[in-house]
């Protein structure tokens, strides 16, 4: 920048900083923040702000926290959007109770705590299991004016699930819509995934219905909700049915999906779809993890066809795919009994 003879500002690096994290150009923004030290620039409200948010997208929260602190010390006032963002990658980084000393904060400036930071702080709880302290943010969200969201009811929803309370998430993403709240892809997708799981699949595509007519389209991540659903309950043929319509709708399908395809047909013993699916992914630019391959793995020890499933390993290992608890698992034990035959 300087041999170009530019003399940048804090309003410019704020622009920069926030086009990099836009970008997901790390590398550049942390040149950036080396260089604001190196000029010594002084940053304002907004560059302090996007430098705090910057360092929580690049993970390093204890920095994004000093440069928090530095701003205070200055006697430059934070704002919502500066608490918003520390806020975000404490929650992020699980550390709830310091997210809580920042709300609490905020509440005693005076400064309005958005519907954003709420579900940032649901969510965080969410994520640790504490779906009653994520219940008890809805309350007091709902105290301060601010009506539940659709992305509200899902963080809750997706948290009741993690601890297997299924019918109590079904329960309150279907209470959405009595409250007024029209559900977004996300919420019909946790209904969907519900009732897959449950083996109800007339409400599984009554529910799809719905969200097609309120014209919502539905995600890679409802197709696959769909596929997996199918395939674990043994109904192969309305498994690939969901798959053919999903590329007919143009929905593009992932790892997940394909994964979810090659684990059905191994459990049908249709190795050969299997294999043929795998190849399929690959050359359609899809990269299989280590999932995919474990789900493979197993099904050829399934079947007891140890050369195939070693083979296999080798090729994921080839990949730089690390096999997990569960490629062990399938492994392991069928290798020992066939070394002492």
């Amino acid at each position: 920048m300087e041999k170009e003879g530019w003399d940048f500002d804090a309003k410019s690096y704020t622009l920069l900083i926030k086009r990099c994290s836009t970008f997901g150009e790390f590398g550049e923004m942390k040149r950036l923040f080396m260089e604001i030290e190196e000029k010594g620039v002084k940053p304002d409200v907004h560059l302090y702000t996007s430098m705090i948010s910057g360092y929580c997208k690049l993970g390093n929260v204890r920095k994004a926290y000093q440069v928090f602190d530095e701003m205070t010390e200055r006697g430059l006032v934070p704002d919502g959007h500066t608490y918003g963002a520390l806020i975000n990658g404490l929650c992020k980084g699980g550390l709830m109770q310091e997210a809580e000393v920042l709300v609490n904060e905020m509440q005693s400036r005076g400064i309005w705590i958005n519907r954003a930071i709420f579900n940032t702080m649901m969510d965080g709880y969410c994520k640790q299991g504490n779906v009653d302290e994520a219940l008890r943010l809805q309350r007091i969200m709902e105290d301060e004016g601010h009506e539940p969201d659709a992305n509200a009811y899902n963080i809750i929803a997706t948290g009741l699930r993690k601890l297997d309370l299924h019918d109590e998430a079904k329960r309150l993403l279907l209470s959405m819509v009595d409250r007024g709240v029209a559900p977004n892809v996300l919420a019909y997708t946790s209904l969907i995934d519900i009732y897959c799981k449950q083996g109800d699949f007339f409400e599984a595509k009554r529910i799809l219905s719905e969200m097609e007519t309120k014209g919502i389209k539905p995600s890679t991540g409802t197709y696959n909700a769909l596929i997996d659903g199918y395939f674990k309950h043994g109904n192969f043929i309305e498994a690939k049915r969901a798959f053919i319509e999903m590329e007919t709708k143009g929905v593009k399908p992932n790892t997940t999906t394909y994964t979810a395809l090659i684990d059905g047909y191994c459990k049908q013993g249709d190795f050969v779809k299997a294999k043929r699916t795998l190849i399929e992914m690959e050359s359609t630019g899809v990269k299989p993890n280590t999932n995919t391959y474990t789900a493979l793995i197993d099904g050829y020890c399934q079947k007891g066809m140890m050369n195939e499933a070693y083979k296999l390993r080798i090729v994921m290992e080839s990949k730089d795919l690390i096999p997990n608890v569960y490629t062990y698992t399938s492994l392991v034990p069928r290798g020992m009994q066939i070394r002492k035959c």
